[in-house]
C-alpha cells in the first residue's frame, strides 16, 4: 500500500473520493515521477480518470480549500458526476447546495474586496480563470491592473496575520485602505495605530532572501505568499513545490538565515553563498571560501587594495549594483545584437564575415521572411561556400524580391510612426513579446504564459491577426512545462486557424501540422501521430516539391514513429525516403544528410544487420556543426525538423 502525504494533495483526494485505490494510485505517481507529467494528466491518459471526473475532482479541490464544501458532500457530488455525467456545480446543487450562500471567494478575496482594492466581479472574473488556467488568482488580479503587486503584497502580509490571529479583519480593512491612500506598505499604518508591530529581525524572512540573492522574482515571492495562505504551506515548502527553488537551495538559505540572524554573516555574505550553492558549489564549501576571502581581505595591505579597482567593484561599493542586477545586464547584452558582435570580434571568437552571415539570417527569421531552419541551413551554405547568405539563398531558390528590403528606410518608417498611437500600441506589444521571451530564457515558464494569455486576449479584441501567433507560444510554453494535453488543445485550436488563413504556400498549416505530431508522439498517440506527419508531408510536396529539404523532414519524422512502435521495416522505407531527398539536395556531407543516415544506421542495427549499418555508418564522416536542431525550442520557427527523433 501506497503512503499518500500532504504533499501529495491530489492524490490524497482521489482516495478520499473514493475514486481511486492505492495500488492504481501508487503506479500513477509512479509514471508521473518517471515522465515528469502532472499527476491529474497521468489519471486522464492511463484512463483511470476521464477528463470530466478530473476536473470535477479540481473543481471540489478548490472548494475545499476555501471551506466551501466538505469532503462528505464532494464525495456524494463526484458520485453524481460519475453516474449522472453532471458538473460538480450542478451535482452540488441537486444535493441542497447554495452557492449564493456560500459565495465563491476566498479570505483573502473578501479581504480585498472590503479593502476596496478590487470589485466582486474583478474576484470572480479572476477565481474563474484560476480554474481553466491554474494561476494563482492574486496573480491573475495582477496581471489584469485590476490591483499592483505592492497592494497584493500588503493584503498577502494582513491575511496572514489575520489567520494567524496576530490582527482583526476590521483592523486589516482599515490599514489597507490608507497604506494604500499614503502609497506605503501596510506594515506602516499597522505599527502607527498600534494594531500590530513587526518583530525586528536581524535578518529577512525567507521569501525575502530568495528575492534578495536573485533566485526567485517579486512575482513569484507573491505567487508563492498566495499559495502558502491558500494550502497553509510555509513559503518556502511551496517554492520547492512550485520547482522554483530546490531543496539543496532552500536548506543552504534557512541556514544562511540563521546565521544572519546570529550577526554572524551579513546580508551581502548571504547572498555570495547561496548564489555559490545556485552554481553547485555545496553549502560548506561556500561557507569555506567566504571565511577564506574574508581572511585574506583583513590580510591585505592598503596599497594592494588601491592597486586595481574596477567600474564594476566601484559601483557595487556604493551600493548602485548588485550582482543580480549585473547578471540580468548580461543577459540582455547577450541579446543585443549590436553588443553581441562587438564582445565576439574583440575576444576573437567569430569573425567578420561570419558575424555578418549570421546577423542577416537572424533578420530574415525576426522579419518572418526565413523560417528558424531554413535560415540555419542558409548560414550553413553561404559558410561552406563562402558566399554571402543572398547568394545562398538564391542556389536553395528560397530566395524572394524583397528580401533586400532597406534597412535604413525600414527604420525611418518605424520612426515615423512611433509618433502616432498605434505606434505606441505596437511598442508596448513588442516589450510584452521581449519581456515574455527574457522570462523564458530564464525558465521563468509561468511569466511567459501569464504575459502570452494576456497578449491572446489582447489579439482576440483588437488584432485577429495575432492570434495565432499568441496561441502557438503559449502551446509551446505548455510543451516545455510537459502539459502535452493542454499544448495539445492549442495546437489544435492553431489549425483550425491556420487552414483559414491567407496562406498560398501553407506554410503555416504545415507547421500546425508539425506542431500537433510532435505533441502526439510525446503522448504516444502514435496514429494520430501518423497522421498528421503524411499530411505535413503531402503540404510541403504539394507547395515546395517532393525533393525538398522539409519533405525529408517530414520523412525522418515518420521514420521515428515507426520505430517508437517498433514498425522497423516501415521506419526502414521512410529513412531512405528522407536519405534519397537529402542526398541529392544537400549533399552527403550535409548535417541534415548525416543525422539521417546515422539513424538509419542505428534503425538497421536494430534489425540486426550489423554490416550494412557499420559501412553506412562509416560512410557519413560530415562533421555535426549543431545548427542542424531535432527538437529546437521556438517549435514554430520550423517547417519540420526530425522533430520525433527516437533519441529523444
Amino acid at each position: 500500500m501506497i503512503e499518500v502525504t500532504d504533499k501529495n494533495q491530489l492524490g490524497n483526494l482521489v482516495l478520499q473520493l473514493g475514486l481511486l485505490d492505492n495500488k492504481d494510485l501508487g503506479q500513477a505517481i509512479s509514471i508521473a515521477q518517471e515522465t515528469s507529467l502532472p499527476l491529474g494528466r497521468v489519471f486522464v491518459l492511463s484512463s483511470l480518470l476521464t477528463e470530466e471526473v478530473l476536473q470535477g475532482t479540481l473543481r471540489c479541490q478548490s472548494l475545499i480549500k476555501q471551506n466551501l464544501v466538505d469532503i462528505k458532500l464532494a464525495k456524494q457530488a463526484m458520485d453524481l458526476v460519475k453516474k449522472d455525467q453532471l458538473t460538480v456545480d450542478e451535482a452540488l446543487f441537486k444535493l441542497g447546495w447554495d452557492p449564493e450562500s456560500t459565495k465563491d471567494t476566498t479570505p483573502l478575496g473578501e479581504l480585498l474586496i472590503e479593502a476596496g482594492y478590487v470589485s466582486r466581479d474583478q474576484l470572480q472574473q479572476a477565481l474563474e480563470k484560476n480554474r481553466t488556467s491554474g494561476l494563482p488568482f492574486g496573480r491573475l488580479l495582477v496581471f489584469s491592473g485590476a490591483v499592483t503587486e505592492g497592494l497584493l503584497t500588503g493584503a498577502l502580509n494582513a491575511q496572514i496575520l489575520i489567520r494567524d490571529g496576530k490582527l482583526s479583519k476590521p483592523q486589516a480593512v482599515e490599514a489597507l485602505k490608507e497604506a494604500r491612500q499614503r502609497q506605503v506598505s501596510v506594515e506602516v499604518p499597522l505599527k502607527e495605530k498600534g494594531f500590530y508591530d513587526l518583530p525586528n529581525r536581524h535578518c529577512p524572512r525567507i521569501g525575502e532572501l530568495l528575492l534578495f540573492c536573485g533566485v526567485i522574482s517579486q512575482s513569484d515571492l507573491v505567487s508563492a505568499l498566495e499559495l502558502g495562505l491558500i494550502n497553509k504551506e510555509p513559503v518556502g515548502q511551496v517554492l520547492m513545490q512550485e520547482k522554483l527553488v530546490t531543496r539543496k537551495l532552500l536548506q543552504a538559505a534557512l541556514l544562511v538565515q540563521t546565521m544572519m540572524a546570529d550577526q554572524e554573516i551579513t546580508i551581502t555574505d548571504a547572498r555570495s553563498v547561496i548564489q555559490s550553492v545556485k552554481d553547485g558549489v555545496t553549502v560548506e564549501q561556500a561557507l569555506e571560501t567566504l571565511l577564506t576571502e574574508a581572511e585574506e581581505a583583513r590580510e591585505e595591505t592598503p596599497a594592494e587594495k588601491a592597486e586595481h579597482v574596477s567600474l564594476y567593484d566601484f559601483l557595487k561599493s556604493l551600493g548602485s549594483i548588485n550582482d543580480s542586477q549585473v547578471q540580468d545586464a548580461y543577459e540582455i547584452a547577450k541579446h543585443n545584437s549590436t553588443v553581441l558582435t562587438q564582445m565576439l570580434l574583440i575576444a576573437g571568437t567569430l569573425d567578420g564575415k561570419t558575424l555578418e552571415r549570421a546577423e542577416r539570417c537572424r533578420k530574415l527569421v525576426h522579419d518572418k521572411k526565413l523560417s528558424q531552419e531554413h535560415a540555419n541551413i542558409a548560414f550553413d551554405y553561404a559558410e561552406r561556400a563562402d558566399i554571402d547568405v543572398t547568394q545562398a539563398l538564391k542556389e536553395l531558390q528560397w530566395y524572394k524580391p524583397g528580401d533586400e528590403d532597406n534597412d535604413d528606410e525600414a527604420d525611418t518608417t518605424v520612426e515615423d510612426e512611433e509618433t502616432s498611437e498605434e505606434a505606441a500600441k505596437e511598442e508596448e506589444w513588442d516589450t510584452q513579446v521581449r519581456k515574455a521571451k527574457q522570462y523564458l530564457l530564464t525558465n521563468k515558464t509561468d511569466n511567459a504564459l501569464e504575459i502570452w494569455l494576456a497578449l491572446l486576449q489582447k489579439a482576440e479584441v483588437s488584432h485577429p491577426e495575432r492570434v495565432i501567433e499568441c496561441i502557438d507560444e503559449i502551446a509551446g510554453i505548455c510543451s516545455r512545462t510537459r502539459n502535452f494535453g493542454l499544448a495539445e488543445q492549442y495546437y489544435l485550436r492553431a489549425l483550425k486557424l491556420k487552414e483559414k488563413a491567407n496562406d498560398p504556400n501553407k506554410v503555416l498549416l504545415a507547421q500546425a501540422l508539425s506542431n500537433l505530431g510532435k505533441i502526439c508522439y510525446f503522448q504516444r498517440k502514435f496514429q494520430e501521430c501518423e497522421d498528421y506527419a503524411r499530411r505535413f508531408i503531402e503540404v510541403v510536396a504539394d507547395n515546395f516539391g517532393p525533393t525538398h529539404p522539409d519533405v525529408a523532414c517530414g520523412w525522418q519524422n515518420l521514420a521515428s514513429i515507426y520505430y517508437a512502435q517498433k514498425k522497423y521495416q516501415l521506419a526502414k522505407g521512410a529513412y531512405q525516403a528522407g536519405m534519397k531527398i537529402c542526398d541529392q539536395g544537400l549533399g552527403d556531407r550535409h548535417p541534415t544528410t548525416v543525422q539521417l543516415t546515422r539513424n538509419y544506421a542505428s534503425l538497421l542495427q536494430k534489425m540486426d544487420q550489423l554490416e550494412q549499418a557499420g559501412t553506412i555508418d562509416a560512410s557519413a564522416t560530415g562533421v555535426i556543426t549543431g545548427s542542424w536542431r531535432t527538437l529546437p525550442k521556438d517549435h514554430n520557427d520550423s517547417l519540420g525538423s526530425g522533430l520525433y527523433d527516437k533519441d529523444n
